[in-house]
């Protein structure tokens, strides 16, 4: 039986081998570029003293099936939502400038920021969504290999201190 992956130790990822794209269940991988890598961490020891904290992780790069039409689906929806995050951030920042004084502008910015970057992954993977595709991320967590180091503790985010 062959095996459904097969480690890149020059690029440092795990490749599929198996052809059937994850996000849309239809399409067939045609090159190894349309795959989405997604890093997966595993946390190795953490250090909580009261003046020092750390943490050490172990990073992998696992690549999930992705046909080219997906791919496509994805820069598409990236793109949209890029503009549609854009259409809230520049007339907000301009309606900040104008009610606010330096220190109230400088707030309301990194606000109106931390909204606009939300909102373009919401809108992208909305987007997505709409045209009957997972998003990138949550299509990935469908992936039996991503699912098997879920399942063996670990994560998509990041460890941090």
């Amino acid at each position: 039986m062959e095996t459904p992956y097969v480690v890149n130790s020059v690029l440092k990822r795990i490749e599929p081998t198996y052809t059937q794209c994850t996000y849309c269940n239809n399409g067939i991988v045609s090159s190894i570029d349309d795959c989405y890598f997604i890093p997966l961490y595993n946390e190795q020891d953490r250090t909580n003293v009261i003046v020092y904290k750390s943490v050490k992780f172990q990073q992998i790069t696992v690549g999930v099936t992705r046909c080219a039409a997906c791919k496509k689906t994805h820069a598409d929806a990236n793109i949209s939502g890029a503009l549609k995050a854009a259409l809230f951030f520049i007339p907000a920042i301009i309606l900040c400038w104008f009610l606010f004084n330096a220190v109230g502008f400088i707030i309301s910015f990194i606000v109106v920021f931390l909204a606009a970057f939300y909102l373009f992954g919401f809108f992208s993977d909305r987007q997505s969504y709409k045209l009957g595709v997972f998003p990138e991320v949550d299509g990935a967590k469908e992936s039996p290999l991503v699912k098997a180091f879920l399942a063996e503790g670990w994560t998509i985010e990041k460890p941090s201190a």
